[in-house]
């Protein structure tokens, strides 16, 4: 077997993922540029398909809840907690989620309790219910 004779020997049994990406190429090398690649990966065929795609995300550690069926915000790093919540007066859905890493001290009935209040209190000053509830 015939070895090339411009590499040296060390470089001729190389891993692959220790060897150098072409110029040019960007390699992201920490999470969130990752995230943000995908994200725009995910922004660009919304676009391209005509679906709709979230105007931003909710970047928190804390618990929060979402209200269902709108576009404008979404919460990637949170885990969905429990059933969808709905507002007693006007039928509104919304869903709970605790940071999918770092978690809370909060239990999952005092964040349905202090979702039902501040829904409560949206229809006693007439406010319309937020898309995003951080607690």
């Amino acid at each position: 077997m015939d070895k090339p004779k411009d590499k040296p020997q060390a470089e001729l049994h190389k891993p692959k993922y220790l060897e150098e990406p072409p110029v040019g190429v960007t390699v992201p090398c920490h999470g969130a540029e990752v995230r943000k690649k995908r994200q725009q990966q995910l922004d660009e065929r919304a676009a391209r398909d005509g679906k709709l795609a979230y105007k931003s995300a909710v970047d928190t550690m804390d618990p929060v809840a979402i209200k269902l069926g709108q576009h404008e915000v979404h919460a990637p790093e949170h885990d969905n907690w429990g059933e969808v919540i709905k507002c007693d007066q006007c039928n509104d859905q919304f869903r709970l989620g605790k940071h999918r890493i770092y978690g809370t001290n909060m239990r999952e009935e005092e964040c349905t309790d202090a979702l039902k209040k501040t829904l409560a209190a949206d229809h006693r000053n007439n406010r319309p219910h937020a898309n995003r509830i951080e607690f």
